[in-house]
């Protein structure tokens, strides 16, 4: 029996993500000695987990947080543990702690990692992470930087290049409502440039905004200053990403050098660390 066709674009998607893999695992040498269990926000089906298991071990344990029942179920097929949600995670454990430790500060000895999923979750969910205050939050995600947004020369010459290309989903990307009838700025054009490729599950990229990440980090900030503190950050760019654009065609030898020395940049690495276990 043939597979549906949709099976196939759930294959490719969860194969694309184990290329960054490497990069994601950024966190994992820099976690503080009171962290124990490591989870996983948005696990989908598992397969980071899987290597996060493979490459350090059994020093920690593992679970995820994610909403999809198919990818659940995927990840109940390798023997990880998921939940619906990080409430579902705090209900289980308290009850498993309570009965030895009594009230039990359920997260305390926790690592939650955010790969390329913080831009997907609301800000009720958002707000949970630091109500149940965490040991550690990794964050690793798009975040686009930019010389200036108002820089038409390189705006101009990149939206020719996206007309030229990719003039269907270009033209999905300029209807789509979060421009509100702007006009494109730089920031914009490399947004798309972080989405163009995907032909199996475009759809769902299109909805996604990417640019919200930084928004959403000053929100955790501005609640959890007196909590946390920033013990590393970093913005760059995936050289894979460079090498990709400028064989498509879009990055000419200026532009890519731009990118090349960090000018412009579409990543950003930050771990937050809860200030008493540092005290």
């Amino acid at each position: 029996m043939s597979k549906k066709k949709s099976d196939f674009k759930l294959k490719d998607y969860l194969s694309s993500l184990k290329n960054t893999y490497i990069s994601k695992a950024f966190f994992m040498d820099k976690l503080p000695a009171n962290v124990c269990r490591i989870i996983d926000y948005g696990c989908a089906d598992g397969s980071f987990i899987e290597f996060l298991r493979k490459n350090f071990g059994q020093k920690y344990y593992y679970s995820g947080v994610e909403i999809n029942q198919d990818m659940k179920k995927m990840c109940n097929d390798k023997n990880i543990t998921v939940y619906q949600s990080l409430n579902n995670i705090v209900t289980s454990r308290t009850k498993l702690l309570s009965k030895t430790y009594g009230n039990a500060k359920t997260l305390e000895d926790a690592c939650i990692n955010f790969s390329s999923t913080l831009h997907e979750i609301n800000n009720s969910d958002l707000e949970n992470v630091f109500i149940y205050s965490p040991a550690v939050v990794a964050i690793r995600d798009m975040n686009v930087h930019t010389i200036r947004d108002d820089n038409n020369e390189y705006t101009i010459n990149l939206i020719h290049k996206f007309a030229k290309y990719y003039p269907s989903k270009f033209k999905d990307f300029c209807d789509n409502k979060e421009f509100n009838n702007r006009n494109l700025n730089l920031s914009d054009c490399v947004h798309f440039m972080l989405k163009y490729f995907y032909d199996n599950g475009w759809e769902r990229e299109l909805k996604e905004d990417y640019l919200s990440t930084n928004d959403k980090i000053n929100m955790f900030i501005k609640w959890s200053s007196k909590i946390y503190e920033v013990i590393y950050y970093r913005k760059y760019n995936l050289q894979y990403l460079l090498d990709k654009w400028r064989d498509d065609g879009i990055l000419d030898e200026q532009t890519y050098d731009l990118f090349s020395r960090d000018l412009i940049t579409t990543h950003q690495e930050i771990i937050f660390r809860r200030k008493t276990d540092n005290q």
